[in-house]
């Protein structure tokens, strides 16, 4: 039996897959490189590439996730004859379009709630959304979306924290595509943004008994 796993599926969904896999009862996967990502599981057996990965470096970093428990295991790859989709993907690989872009905005600036929002700032700080590219149709917003959306969403010296794994998985494209996008914005002539150092999302504390 085999389930797909990408970014158009639920987090619930996701999840659920990446569970199945990981116990057992799920033997195959058919999915994007984000569902290997963190993958801790000794005992694959087998990894199918359709076609070649960005780069060596990254194919080799995909395919040694099998075999870890030291039973032989199997790694194919499916190539064009013509290899003409190889330069098409190693030209666009990095590529990110439209409408991620304007996810990762929409998750690093949510609506706020707080009183330093009703302060007026300067239009020139207001965060433009990304220009769509030609061709490009804008999708049906839902609630506190459409063109006036950052005037709501911008809240300056608040600190905000973006899962990492969880947006990597949501928006389907790698870390290091995600950090790249988020140097953009500190980068920026207006400064939309300061980046801090990475940190633990999770910490767990362990006291002795006699401790107060």
């Amino acid at each position: 039996m085999a389930e797909s796993y990408h970014a158009s599926m639920s987090s619930s969904e996701r999840r659920r897959v990446q569970n199945s896999f990981m116990c057992g009862e799920l033997r195959m996967v058919v999915a994007t490189v984000a569902f290997s990502m963190g993958l801790d599981k000794s005992d694959v057996l087998g990894i199918v590439h359709y076609n070649m990965p960005k780069s060596f470096e990254s194919y080799v970093q995909e395919i040694e996730r099998a075999g870890r428990d030291g039973v032989p295991a199997h790694c194919h790859l499916f190539l064009e004859p013509e290899g003409g989709d190889l330069h098409e993907l190693h030209i666009y690989a990095d590529t990110v379009d439209y409408y991620t872009v304007k996810k990762l905005v929409q998750k690093v600036f949510p609506p706020y709630k707080c009183s330093q929002g009703k302060q007026k700032e300067p239009p020139e700080l207001s965060v433009p959304l990304p220009r769509r590219g030609d061709g490009e149709q804008e999708e049906e917003e839902g609630p506190g979306g459409g063109d006036d959306w950052p005037t709501t969403r911008v809240c300056h010296t608040h600190e905000r924290a973006v899962p990492m794994q969880d947006t990597v998985e949501a928006l389907d494209i790698t870390e290091e595509g995600l950090e790249t996008l988020l140097c953009y914005l500190e980068l920026h002539r207006q400064q939309w943004v300061e980046l801090l150092h990475p940190t633990l999302s999770v910490c767990k504390m362990v006291s002795s008994a006699n401790s107060p």
